[in-house]
Order: C-alpha cells, then sequence, then structure tokens
C-alpha cells in the first residue's frame, strides 16, 4: 500500500466519530432547572419523530474514554449542541464496535459479542461538539435516566 493510500485510509478512520461509553447529558453546573429542560429534550428527541434536536446553551455530554482491561477509565466531556438519529445498517454498527473493541480489548470474546448484538438492536445518535466533533452514542451504552414522557405536552414549550 503506497503512502497516499495509507494516509487515505488513516484519515478516514480519524474522521470517524468516536464512540462514547457509559454516557450521560447534563448540564455543566448540574443546574437543576437546565438538567430538567435536558431531560425533557432528550425525551421528546427520542420518543417522537424528530430527526435531529439542538440542545441549550452548557448541555454537556459526559462519558468514559477505555484504553486498556487493567486500566481505570477516564471521565470525558464535551459541550453538546445537537443531537441526531444515525439510519446504519446493523452490519455497520456491529463492525464499528468490533473495531471499537479490540482497540481496547485486544480481542472478541463470547460476553463482549453478547454486548455487542445487544448494542446493534439499539438507536444510534450521532452527537455533534461545540468544536465541531461528532461522536457516536449508542443508546446501549448510556447511563442517562430517562424522564416518562407525556405525549401531550407540547414541544414548543421546550424550545429556547
Amino acid at each position: 500500500m503506497g503512502n497516499y493510500e495509507k494516509n487515505a485510509a488513516n484519515s478516514t478512520q480519524s474522521e470517524q466519530p468516536l464512540i462514547c461509553w457509559n454516557w450521560y447529558l447534563e448540564s455543566l453546573n448540574n443546574d437543576e432547572d437546565l438538567n430538567d429542560k435536558i431531560q425533557k429534550r432528550f425525551g421528546i428527541f427520542r420518543k417522537r419523530g424528530t430527526p435531529e434536536m439542538d440542545f441549550p446553551k452548557d448541555t454537556v455530554v459526559r462519558y468514559f474514554i477505555f484504553s486498556g482491561i487493567d486500566v481505570e477509565p477516564v471521565k470525558k466531556e464535551f459541550f453538546l449542541i445537537k443531537l441526531e438519529k444515525v439510519k446504519m445498517p446493523k452490519a455497520k454498527k456491529r463492525k464499528l464496535l468490533i473495531d471499537y473493541f479490540k482497540q481496547l480489548l485486544g480481542e472478541i470474546d463470547s460476553v463482549t459479542m453478547t454486548e455487542i448484538e445487544r448494542a446493534i438492536k439499539d438507536k444510534v445518535y450521532c452527537a455533534t461538539a461545540k468544536c465541531g466533533k461528532k461522536y457516536y452514542l449508542y443508546e446501549e451504552f448510556s447511563i442517562y435516566n430517562l424522564p416518562e414522557d407525556d405525549d401531550n405536552e407540547e414541544d414548543e414549550e421546550y424550545d429556547d
């Protein structure tokens, strides 16, 4: 493979959105009113046919980065601008997760494969950070407690 092909392969991989593990949404400074607004917006986004939703200023996605089996995870965060629902074939979801876990663990065991198979059945969201970077948020890897959605509530109530 020539240098051009290697660089193209590497740039494609580096432009791929990062998969976030154990992610959740909240306000930057744990503002209760803003947290309620974020939860309601996410509930509406998740349950209704809304393909994308902008989030209020100071909304952050907190998640963990694992760099190996015996290494403590590192907590990270980014400012969220918007979430988009991603229609992705199960084969692509599976490949992304297998690549992610191979990079993390070196190999895929049956327990990990079971986790992957469960995750590909759920939704995937693409989060856009304030800096423009993209992240994949697999619903299966969320540790977010969703409020009960009241389908009679009006969406306009949550607009900025």
